[in-house]
């Protein structure tokens, strides 16, 4: 019994790691620019201001010398959806803060295929 478990366990995870796939990376810095939206209001949470650099990035043409460029958001709609699948991870929500307070921080952001959900990741990057 405790063996045919660990195998649908085993396999469970497999099909779960195989559903999920990466569609892009890339480093980016989340500077005073990216912390107002398009009317120039401050933005109230840290993945709305990823949001707004991705929209700096490929619609406004704004970018700061070290953003890189992705594969995914130069789609608006899915550049949309960028504050409803954020997830901050590692010591990210440090890093959160400190962009909350008008503090340049430099962000590394995982773009997965999650079984057809797409997930943002967004961890630290030593810039």
């Amino acid at each position: 019994m405790f063996r045919a478990f660990s195998v649908l366990a085993a396999l469970t995870l497999a099909c779960a790691a195989a559903a999920q796939s990466v569609m892009g990376e890339y480093h980016a810095v989340i500077s005073p620019q990216d912390m107002v939206n398009s009317q120039g209001q401050r933005l109230g949470h840290f993945c709305a201001m990823v949001q707004q650099d991705r929209a700096n990035y490929h619609r406004f043409g704004r970018r700061d010398p070290t953003d890189e460029g992705d594969p995914v958001f130069s789609d608006r709609t899915l550049r949309g959806r960028i504050v409803n699948t954020c997830e901050l991870t590692g010591a990210a929500g440090i890093m959160a803060d400190q962009a909350m307070r008008g503090t340049t921080v430099f962000i590394r952001v995982r773009i997965l295929n999650d079984g057809g959900q797409m997930r943002v990741l967004v961890g630290e990057w030593a810039g």
